[in-house]
């Protein structure tokens, strides 16, 4: 019964939606113990809860496998490693393979930002999938009893062994991988933060670009060797920040490139090697302008960007450019935080090294301004915009939300599109497959500064739409409920006004319940003076905001509450009312500011708690 109360509490608030249905498939089994009392129970009469197992079971295993290559395709997509993550799996000393002294420090602290990203949201893997298995085999282990109870008929004993067999193959499985993901990218951390440390750079390369060569361009540099395909050149130049070098290494492509399509043979051969060469042409240009987003190379980004305004010499569309560069520019300017937590404990010089986070950040955000003015219609801003990344399906308004960059979110929700004057195009504040909103990603992480953002943004859209209308697509009320329970200061930033007021969450939890709950004085004040319900029990137990407050013994929230008009008679599934649970709680003073004379009544209040204990 403890599980059951405190798995929603115990939730990943990204990934609430994608728990196991605990009280659903409990119930289950006490619809079946029920018939059996009633006579002999076929196998007939346990196929709903059956059934509703095996669909939890299969939907959390895809749900975790999908999060897992979430994760971890994340770190990929920006070749920290050119071999994929199954090498990294079967080689038990591959972080001795990457060389990680042939780069230099801007580009390093860029891949320690990835790694540690990639970090915590293994450790937050590791606890969906605990919580997710507790509750599995706490439900394997009810139809245990229920088979004890029938005498363990043949046909629950194979359906226990087949879900124990889909639990190993799925989330046992993925939960052991998810655990030896942690440790390696926990050693790898380690590594690239020593040699962050000693400062041993022996080369002037670039890891980002080597492995590019690697993986792309292996027939044109290691076989025919050309100088023009010399990709340390434009290293150098992005280092240097030198655009005119730049510019005579894509020349020097261009010369080679004719001269390879005219060496075909026929039209077919020219056709498919000018194909061939685009595409590692288009790689190259958004691995080389990532470089320059790495590096803050100020000069050749402007370069970039001019061929981007352009629309030319990109060799492919534009706005899949400005995509690449709006992701580059907030995941860079997510690493400020990152680093400075990690380099807490460094030493004053390491930390003195690395670039200035606010002129950094105030540079990047020009660009993102400027690339975001370039967008001068609407259907390439719902292209831009609305187009979601490749691992997490969020738009750049998630990442920067998920990030904490308040000034991006505000310059992204500047240049959005309204399908009309009340409301955002309706994906866009909508859950993705995750089920997380902004809003959402926002309060998990803490960014209060975010939310007060996108909460200024919802009351002009509310100010603006037609008298008791809602826009839908900006509202989830469970955020609000997490905002609460989460982050007490949350709440200064919510709405006064909207549906939230009366929303109840997966237990019947209202927003008042939350607050009272987590002894949030101001938020329950704030809240009684917008004259929300004070008298809805959440559905567990029957517990009003008036017991959970006496439960935990916030006087001063209890005599809000009774100012308020809270029920001092309300009882909880048990029979009890705050009076009750005061006492057994021993919180004497809330029990005497529910009686005018307490002291004889209390005393029998208090003798029966003992016997119900």
């Amino acid at each position: 019964m403890r599980f059951g109360r405190d798995l929603n509490h115990n939730k990943v608030p990204l990934w609430r939606h994608e728990y196991v249905d605990y009280d659903r498939l409990k119930t289950e089994i006490k619809l079946v113990r029920a018939r059996s009392k009633q006579g002999e129970v076929l196998p007939g009469d346990c196929e709903s809860a059956f059934k509703s197992t095996t669909y939890q079971i299969k939907s959390i295993n895809q749900f975790h496998k999908y999060l897992s290559n979430a994760i971890w395709g994340e770190v990929s997509k920006y070749h920290v490693w050119y071999s994929g993550p199954k090498y990294l799996e079967k080689n038990p000393n591959w972080e001795k393979d990457i060389y990680w002294e042939a780069t230099d420090e801007p580009e390093l602290q860029f891949f320690l930002g990835l790694l540690i990203q990639c970090h915590n949201d293994l450790k937050k893997l590791l606890w969906y999938g605990m919580v997710n298995s507790v509750g599995f085999q706490k439900i394997l282990h009810k139809f245990g009893e229920l088979g004890d109870e029938l005498d363990y008929p043949d046909w629950i004993n194979a359906r226990i062994e087949d879900f124990r067999s889909m639990l190993a193959e799925g989330l046992f499985s993925m939960h052991d991988e998810s655990s030896y993901r942690l440790r390696r990218v926990e050693v790898m951390i380690e590594y690239v933060t020593s040699v962050l440390s000693k400062r041993t750079f022996t080369s002037q390369s670039s890891l980002l670009v080597n492995n590019l060569a690697h993986y792309w361009y292996r027939d044109l540099v290691w076989k025919d060797g050309l100088p023009a395909l010399d990709l340390d050149v434009a290293c150098r130049a992005i280092r240097e920040d030198d655009p005119d070098a730049l510019h005579a290494f894509f020349e020097g492509i261009d010369v080679y490139a004719q001269e390879k399509i005219n060496s075909c043979v026929d039209e077919k051969a020219r056709m498919r090697t000018k194909v061939k060469m685009e595409q590692q042409y288009r790689k190259l240009i958004l691995v080389l302008t990532q470089l320059s987003i790495i590096h803050v190379s100020k000069a050749c980004l402007d370069k970039f960007l001019e061929l981007m305004e352009l629309d030319n010499n990109l060799g492919f569309p534009r706005v899949d450019y400005i995509s690449w560069v709006i992701d580059g520019i907030l995941v860079k300017m997510s690493h400020q935080q990152l680093l400075a937590e990690h380099f807490e404990s460094q030493d004053t010089e390491q930390a003195t090294s690395r670039e200035n986070p606010s002129e950094t950040n105030d540079y990047l955000l020009s660009i993102l301004a400027r690339i975001l003015s370039t967008l001068n219609n609407n259907e390439s801003r719902r292209i831009v915009l609305f187009k979601p990344d490749v691992y997490w399906a969020y738009f750049p308004i998630h990442q920067a939300s998920r990030y904490g960059l308040p000034d991006a979110c505000r310059l992204l929700l500047d240049h959005m599109p309204l399908v009309s004057k009340s409301q955002f195009i309706e994906p866009v504040l909508e859950c993705r497959f995750d089920k997380s909103t902004p809003f959402t990603l926002a309060v998990a992480h803490g960014h209060t500064d975010v939310c007060d953002v996108l909460v200024k943004r919802f009351r002009k859209i509310w100010d603006e739409a037609p008298k008791n209308s809602w826009v839908t697509s900006v509202r989830n009320d469970e955020d609000v409920l997490k905002a609460i329970y989460l982050h007490t200061d949350l709440w200064q930033v919510l709405p006064p006004h909207g549906p939230f007021k009366d929303y109840q969450g997966a237990y019947g939890e209202t927003v008042l319940y939350a607050a009272a709950s987590s002894g949030n004085y101001s938020a329950v004040s704030c809240l009684l003076h917008n004259k929300v319900d004070v008298n809805i029990p959440e559905k567990s137990r029957g517990w009003t905001p008036l017991i959970v407050t006496s439960v935990k013994g916030y006087e001063s929230i209890v005599k809000l509450l009774i100012e308020a008009g809270a029920k001092t008679e309300h009882r909880d599934r048990l029979g009890w009312r705050a009076l009750e649970h005061a006492v057994s709680h021993s919180h004497m003073k809330i029990s005497e500011m529910f009686q005018d004379d307490p002291s004889g009544k209390i005393r029998v209040t208090y003798l029966l708690c003992l016997l119900h204990l």
